[in-house]
């Protein structure tokens, strides 16, 4: 792992291939914002929150003897600068497209059926520090993320914002009695397959 203070903005990559959206401040010519780049108002975060069960003796008193691993919490927040169909759907959780019978184009947001699996809309996301140009050596991974949150849009005499808030979940081919079921972060995949 490269030994660099860490300073300003990261691209945050939201997805893969063509569907992928990326806060990568880039501003998209033509359909302004619509594209797969998309710029942010303010700069974003990822959150790690590792879970334990405590394991106490009374022999030593009331703390904690040792602690047990029980999982993780990952949330990774981007706050949008523009409001369009792909940025709604990444801040509100619970939705399905809606799409133009004619045209075939997703032309807005609805709410899901109830019984709709969150995971299944899971999607990788990757954090990128721009301050490391081509280097990924400070990269943060998530395997499978989705909105779970709730959505308020103000409409005021003031710059809004699209808050987006990814939840983890575990990755596809998750096995709970060993690690790297989350995220990792460097270069390297602990999942990626090996050659002979």
């Amino acid at each position: 792992m490269t030994d660099k203070i860490p300073f300003g903005p990261a691209d945050i990559i939201v997805g893969e291939g063509v569907e992928a959206i990326n806060f990568d401040g880039k501003a998209t010519s033509g359909e302004q914002g619509e594209g797969s780049s998309q710029l942010q108002a303010e700069g974003g975060s990822i959150n790690i929150t590792p879970t334990f069960a405590s394991i106490s003796s009374i022999d030593y008193g009331e703390g904690d003897y040792d602690e047990y691993s029980t999982g993780v919490g990952v949330t990774v927040n981007i706050v949008a600068l523009k409001e369009n169909v792909k940025t709604l759907k990444l801040a509100l959780a619970g939705t399905q497209d809606v799409v133009d019978a004619d045209s075939g184009d997703v032309t807005g947001l609805t709410d899901a059926p109830v019984g709709q699996s969150n995971r299944e809309k899971g999607v990788p996301v990757r954090i990128h520090p721009r301050n490391m140009g081509d280097d990924n050596s400070l990269d943060y991974i998530v395997y499978k993320m989705a909105p779970t949150e709730n959505y308020e849009r103000p409409f005021s005499l003031e710059q809004g914002t699209v808050n987006i808030q990814l939840k983890a979940y575990p990755r596809d081919g998750a096995d709970a009695s060993k690690g790297a079921n989350f995220y990792y972060t460097g270069s390297v995949d602990p999942n990626a397959p090996t050659t002979p």
